[in-house]
């Protein structure tokens, strides 16, 4: 996966979880932090995901195609594409809650 995976998905689940880890450490503790968190994003993306939510996650955030788009190529309703995706960042999310920075 490229640079360009730092997208939007990425700063969302990266939020998300980041609450947790803040505290009062130096500036660069804290960016060495958040570069773990966004590495562990990127493994969990390809790791923890099943292919569709993968499929869904990564054109949807990363390609940016409309979720009526991503539901045609696959002849899925919307509606199983928002879900996929949901799904997908739940994964990660609730994955996220056990990594150690």
């Amino acid at each position: 996966m490229n640079h360009s995976v730092i997208s939007l998905m990425q700063r969302e689940l990266l939020e998300a979880s980041w609450g947790a880890f803040q505290n009062t450490d130096s500036p660069s503790c804290q960016e060495r932090k958040r570069q773990r968190m966004l590495e562990y994003i990127r493994l969990a993306i390809y790791q923890e995901l099943t292919p569709r939510q993968r499929e869904c996650l990564l054109a949807y955030y990363i390609s940016g195609e409309p979720v009526r788009k991503i539901a045609g190529r696959l002849g899925v309703t919307p509606w199983t594409v928002y879900k996929h995706i949901e799904r997908g960042v739940a994964v990660i999310r609730d994955k996220s809650r056990y990594l150690v920075l």
